[in-house]
């Protein structure tokens, strides 16, 4: 009994060790603050820090938070993420040969389950019972989160008469067309597809 009684302590102070050990070998690292929508710039507001045993991780530095500030989200980044350099753009939506045009959304003109950033859309004038496409594929940048109490989502808002507006991301030469239908309150959104 007595020589089990010191194995059990010897093997409880040799765990108790190993494991002061690891937590001492914790290094702080980036994580999302919240969640980051894709297409978003970052900002420091976006990044926060935690410590982690990072052997074998391809995890940021929290020292290399300068050095995302700027950048764009790949994809949509969930809160508490760890962070690592290929989820991130040097580019966001906005790019050369594309404009945003923000839309006001009627009730009705949009998918029920709403709009994220990042979704492909196709822009429809609604004229007279006729829909007329102005815009094949459109990526939405911002949109309103109809599950936040905030009611905004990336940028988007709600407008007046329970409407919404979103900023769509489209060829130079849509732009007026579309900026002409929003103005008369003719604009839908059809979903194409979810996410960039």
């Amino acid at each position: 009994m007595i020589g089990l009684a010191v194995l059990l302590i010897v093997g409880s102070a040799a765990i108790a060790g190993l494991l002061a050990m690891r937590i001492d070998s914790r290094v702080p690292v980036l994580v999302a603050a919240h969640e980051i929508p894709v297409g978003a710039q970052i900002t420091l507001a976006d990044l926060a820090t935690q410590r982690v045993a990072s052997d074998g991780l391809e995890v940021l530095p929290a020292t290399a938070a300068d050095q995302l500030v700027g950048k764009y989200a790949a994809g949509t980044i969930p809160a508490g993420r760890l962070l690592d350099q290929a989820m991130f753009a040097q580019t966001g939506f906005l790019r050369d040969g594309a404009v945003a045009v923000g839309v006001s959304l009627a009730p009705g003109r949009m998918p029920a389950s709403g709009l994220r950033a990042g979704d492909r859309v196709q822009v429809v004038d609604v004229k007279d019972g006729v829909g007329v496409v102005l815009v094949e594929n459109a990526t939405v940048s911002s949109a309103p989160d109809t599950t936040s109490s905030s009611g905004a989502f990336g940028g988007g808002s709600t407008g007046g008469s329970g409407s919404v507006v979103a900023t769509l991301i489209v060829p130079p030469s849509s732009a007026p067309g579309v900026a002409a239908s929003s103005a008369a309150n003719r604009i839908a959104v059809v979903l194409l597809r979810r996410g960039a």
